[in-house]
């Protein structure tokens, strides 16, 4: 676990999210634990790790799984998100709407990089992309 935020208030130490990398793949947790550092004896777990949760900010050309996702969450889309995909859907959250979208940040971050980018690189601004067009929204 890397960039994880940690915060200390009286005697508690507490761990929240951070991000995990296995083999090309990063994975955003968003868990929480407190320790007691007056015990030191086990982590309580305030908000357990969600799997169904976890994003993985990527693409994988052998996985055929995600095609398939996409093609499925696509069929939902509805008004101006289905023309223009710089555009979330209402009440859409920022990570659904780059999970929805993330072939389009990628070309652009792609475009705005060129080859001075590695891949992990181009996905952190393909979601920096992302995240200023569902701010502005």
């Amino acid at each position: 676990r890397q960039a994880a935020l940690v915060c200390a208030t009286g005697s508690t130490l507490y761990v929240y999210g951070g991000a995990f990398e296995a083999k090309a793949r990063e994975y955003m947790f968003n868990d929480l634990y407190a320790l007691d550092l007056n015990k030191r004896d086990k982590w309580k777990v305030i908000q357990p790790i969600n799997t169904e949760d976890q994003v993985w900010y990527g693409s994988d050309e052998d996985d055929e799984e995600d095609e398939d996702e996409d093609e499925d969450e696509d069929e939902g889309d509805e008004g101006d998100a289905e023309s223009d995909p710089s555009v979330p859907l209402a009440g859409e959250t920022l990570k659904a709407f780059f999970a929805r979208t993330k072939d389009h940040w990628m070309k652009r971050a792609a475009e705005s990089s060129g080859d001075s980018a590695n891949p992990k690189q181009q996905r952190k601004l393909a979601f920096e992309l992302a995240s200023g067009a569902h701010a502005d929204a």
